[in-house]
């Protein structure tokens, strides 16, 4: 797994320090080597159908999705939720569009940063498929990764990031790959101090994140189309990049040298004791 990304600078996150009381979240890290913690809630659109990979969402303080859950989840009634793939688009259209333009605003108003990472289906296709590098890089995962990189880029020896994503089984193998690269033999960055995948109900935090994902990858197919427009309200400047095919190439040739004939763990399986 690709894991050192050459990227160019992205924009700073604007960040503010988090309470001692805060820190009962992360369980083994105390007060006196943590300053501040980032939460990130990531999500993913068009992973299999589309010209364009998606994986987009937002990046802030515990204070800053405690304020936004407050007036997300207030604005939202009567709605319990709001799922891009739920919404009626054919349907009463001028109270779609006012919805929309009410939740798009919330989350950068409350300081979360936008954050996102793209791949071209076609370029992953002609350049990736087929080859040895496909057993440890798919569009979603390499779209994860360039997010990964464009909040860790931004953040200082003394802060530290934990990832939401929304559960995917099709892609676990993929994820154990990263795992065990970040987290077990590359150990690539000690301010990561989690990835945890939840089922796409358990958090409200992957609302926004797929309104902006369902934006972006949708913006892709044609910026003039109805769904494109509607979703607008959430776009905005934020940090992140698109895979291009020239990274695409060195990324292939950096994991056949790495890959070669060796075999992948699988994500939660146990090690076998060498006799």
């Amino acid at each position: 797994m690709v894991i050192t990304l050459a990227l160019n600078k992205s924009e700073v996150v604007s960040l503010v320090g988090i309470s001692v009381a805060d820190l009962g979240e992360i369980g083994n890290v105390g007060p006196h080597n943590l300053l501040m913690l980032l939460k990130a809630y990531l999500d993913e659109s068009r992973h299999s159908d589309g010209p364009k990979c998606v994986v987009a969402g937002w990046v802030g303080t515990l204070e800053q999705w405690a304020a936004c859950e407050k007036e997300w989840l207030t604005k939202l009634k009567p709605r319990s939720s709001l799922h891009m793939n739920d919404l009626r688009w054919n349907s009463k259209r001028d109270r779609l569009k006012r919805l929309l333009e009410k939740m798009g605003p919330i989350p950068a108003r409350h300081g979360l940063q936008r954050v996102a990472g793209g791949m071209k289906h076609q370029d992953y296709q002609e350049v990736v498929a087929g080859t040895i590098a496909e057993r440890a890089l798919s569009p979603y995962m390499g779209c994860v990764q360039l997010c990964l990189h464009a909040m860790l880029d931004t953040m200082s020896p003394r802060q530290h990031l934990h990832v939401y994503f929304e559960e995917q089984k099709e892609h676990a193998h993929h994820v154990g790959i990263l795992h065990e690269a970040v987290f077990k033999e590359r150990q690539m960055d000690h301010r990561l101090l989690g990835m945890t995948f939840l089922g796409k109900h358990e958090s409200w935090c992957f609302q926004p994140a797929d309104y902006l994902a369902f934006h972006l990858s949708t913006k892709a197919i044609d910026e003039e189309c109805d769904k494109a427009v509607l979703t607008r309200p959430i776009n905005g400047p934020g940090m992140g990049w698109n895979y291009d095919r020239a990274k695409l190439k060195r990324d292939v040739d950096y994991l056949t040298k790495q890959l070669g004939g060796a075999s992948l763990p699988r994500f939660g399986a146990s090690r076998k004791r060498k006799k």
